[in-house]
């Protein structure tokens, strides 16, 4: 699909406040409560009033839609439209299927240029699907700062609300480090080839993700979070589903709400060979 084909065209081209204008179909709108600096065309910082899309000229003066958290830009879709297609800055493309009449809202990101249009929506596989109440606060928005932040390489990332899933192509080492991120759900992690997991000092009261963990895992650091005696109980459809260990595998779940000694959870994982910190 291309220009032509599409129904809606947004590039970083002309706003005023509550509207950022399409250069073809329906203008999208803008929602800010605050003020927010850009770049310029003149390469000068300039702040924008309330509700004002950012047009950002920081990167060697090609315009970008900037999306930032504090920003809601959504778009009604039209009849006949049936995905979103997100050229991103760095030169990734992200499809996201919609439904004629639903409100959509433009991820965080940095943006080339966005098409509304009836194409088909590739399979696009993740191996990364985790909440977390503040993704922002700890300092991730979009891809780079993504990657950059847990030392990762991905192909596709799509931050959406509290969400964020990713397929990560290559890790730092064979640890991957997810400590004090806010997480609060775990929908799965099936990286492979990771020998550690860290998930410590989050706010997870269960952990139940919907696929198993990678075989190659050694050690599953569950510590430090906030789980009780029912969300042990909880987790069980995990435990029952993970694989035996050989001897000196270990997973930690010390230091939660609830100690987990003496639960079903850490029997089931003690009889397929796993070692449990409680």
């Amino acid at each position: 699909m291309s220009y032509n084909d599409a129904t809606i065209v947004l590039t970083p081209n002309a706003f005023k406040a509550g509207k950022l204008y399409a250069v073809k179909g329906m203008d999208a709108t803008c929602v800010r409560a605050t003020t927010a600096d850009r770049i310029n065309s003149t390469g000068a910082t300039q702040t924008m009033g309330a509700n004002v899309p950012l047009i950002d000229y920081s990167d060697g003066g090609c315009p970008v839609i900037d999306v930032r958290s504090a920003d809601t830009i959504t778009e009604v879709i039209p009849t006949g439209v049936t995905r979103v297609v997100l050229n991103k800055e760095d030169g990734t493309t992200t499809y996201v299927s919609v439904t004629a009449g639903a409100t959509y809202t433009i991820p965080v990101g940095r943006y080339d240029s966005i098409l509304f249009d009836n194409g088909i929506v590739p399979v696009i596989t993740y191996n990364f699907d985790v909440d977390s109440s503040d993704w922002a606060g700890v300092g991730i928005t979009d891809q780079a700062s993504f990657e950059n932040f847990l030392g990762v390489t991905t192909d596709q990332f799509l931050l959406s609300g509290n969400n964020i899933k990713a397929n990560i192509v290559t890790t730092l080492g064979s640890a991957l480090n997810l400590s004090s991120l806010s997480i609060t759900n775990v929908n799965y992690i099936t990286v492979a080839g990771i020998t550690e997991l860290s998930l410590e000092y989050n706010s997870l009261t269960q952990f139940n993700p919907s696929q198993p963990l990678t075989t190659s895992l050694v050690t599953l650091r569950l510590n430090n979070n906030l789980m009780t005696t029912a969300g042990y109980t909880a987790s069980e459809t995990w435990a029952n589903g993970m694989h035996t260990a050989p001897s000196g595998n270990i997973i930690k779940l010390n230091d939660n709400t609830d100690s987990a000694l003496g639960t079903n959870l850490e029997t089931i994982l003690i009889n397929k060979g796993w070692t449990v910190a409680t």
